[in-house]
């Protein structure tokens, strides 16, 4: 039911496209949409009325106070209704049954109120006070309704636009979830597990555990941002890490491949970093390149201390003459390496200040010499005690952790 529609104005009874577009909102904001439409509407009404007063006096102020009342009933009735669903085909038969009683009794109103104060004017005929009468009862109903109206359209675009955008994040996250999924690994004596918490919907970290025959690879980047960028720019490094693993099998090399990848594909505000390693299983050599990321801890269990395996490299898609380096070390049978992502280390003490990198050290050592039934349950124990030891509500940064033990 409309009273008309053009381009420029949309007036119905029946909003079912402005209205509609919240039944996916919490019902503490309907609730609160309601309100608002009821206190917009009640405004001017009741400034008119106070404004008539003046000129009229009580008598035939009150025509247009029960009129408008009414027509402000009827608004309420469509909101509440439209803001349940279930309601919806209930108010449509009923609501035009209310509404011709409702028109009746403004337009004898406003005849009442167009002849009683026009009648010492006689040259003014019935027609013109009837219809003076009825532009009062009416302008003001038809005036807050279009503003209304209007309010409705404007939020409709904002909240369908705001909507679409959570969709995309959401399948995003999805799609995020599937790709960084815990792995775990054994071949022969060789045991891995590889797990990522994120901080937001949308992270940077990636990882990467696979084997190619007797050759296993262990990847941990972090992709600058928490944004949708960056949450389409990890996908993609990770994605192309995954296809050059297949054809090339140098650390470094694949590190330079990726920097151009990068570099083509994002502006220069955004990188990545990354630490890659090949551990071969049956010479037990390992090789490392790190492309501006932390360190690998590496356990020996022979001497009974934690090493750092660093080699200096640029970020991912920081600058296209970026050279990488091979570090190469030997991995013996029971040795533990510690892939990570700077979550587990940026944590904060009681004082809320960030922790440093000795802390993280100190949880590993600890956690090292925990029982443990397996790797798996070893990063579970490390996640663990740096949740212990953060004073903050949750990981600011994604989390991330690979454990090798040959």
């Amino acid at each position: 039911m409309s009273f008309f529609n053009n381009g420029y104005v949309q007036i119905s009874l029946y909003r079912d496209v402005d209205l509609e577009a919240f039944y996916e909102i919490d019902p503490k904001y309907r609730r609160s949409i309601i309100f608002a439409h009821m206190m917009i509407h009640f405004l001017p009404v009741l400034l008119v009325v106070l404004f008539l007063r003046e000129f009229w006096g009580d008598e035939y102020t009150s025509y247009i106070w029960s009129a408008s009342l009414l027509f402000y009933a009827a608004i309420i009735l469509e909101t509440i209704a439209y803001m349940y669903p279930l309601s919806r085909k209930l108010f449509k038969r009923l609501f035009p049954w209310f509404f011709i009683p409702i028109a009746i009794l403004g337009g004898y109103a406003g005849y009442l109120i167009g002849n009683e104060a026009f009648s010492s004017n006689s040259g003014i005929s019935l027609v013109e006070n009837l219809s003076a009468g009825i532009a009062v009862g009416f302008g003001t109903f038809i005036w807050t309704y279009l503003g209304m109206s209007l309010i409705l359209k404007a939020s409709r675009a904002i909240y369908t636009k705001k909507a679409a955008i959570e969709a995309d994040v959401r399948f995003a996250t999805e799609v995020q979830k599937k790709i960084l999924q815990d792995v775990n690994m054994e071949y022969e004596s060789i045991c891995a597990y590889a797990k990522s918490v994120q901080a937001n919907e949308l992270g940077g970290d990636f990882f990467e555990l696979t084997r190619r025959n007797d050759t296993i690879f262990a990847c941990v980047g972090d992709v600058s941002g928490h944004s949708f960028g960056a949450g389409l720019l990890m996908t993609m490094t990770k994605s192309a890490l995954q296809t050059h693993l297949e054809y090339n099998h140098d650390p470094a090399s694949i590190a330079s491949a990726l920097n151009k990848l990068f570099l083509n594909q994002s502006d220069r505000s955004m990188y990545s970093t990354m630490s890659l390693l090949k551990y071969n299983a049956s010479t037990r050599k390992a090789v490392l390149c790190n492309a501006g990321h932390l360190p690998v801890f590496h356990y020996c269990r022979e001497h009974d201390t934690i090493e750092e395996r660093y080699e200096k490299g640029l970020g991912l898609g920081l600058i296209c003459s970026a050279g990488y380096k091979n570090q190469e070390f030997e991995v013996q049978k029971g040795d533990l390496l510690f892939f990570f992502s700077d979550g587990l280390v940026e944590i904060r003490d009681e004082n809320g200040n960030i922790r440093d990198m000795d802390t993280f050290k100190q949880i590993l050592d600890l956690s090292i010499r925990q029982h443990y039934s397996s790797i798996a349950k070893l990063n579970e124990i490390i996640f663990k005690e740096v949740r212990n030891n953060d004073y903050a509500d949750k990981f600011e940064d994604d989390a991330t952790l690979i454990i090798l033990e040959a």
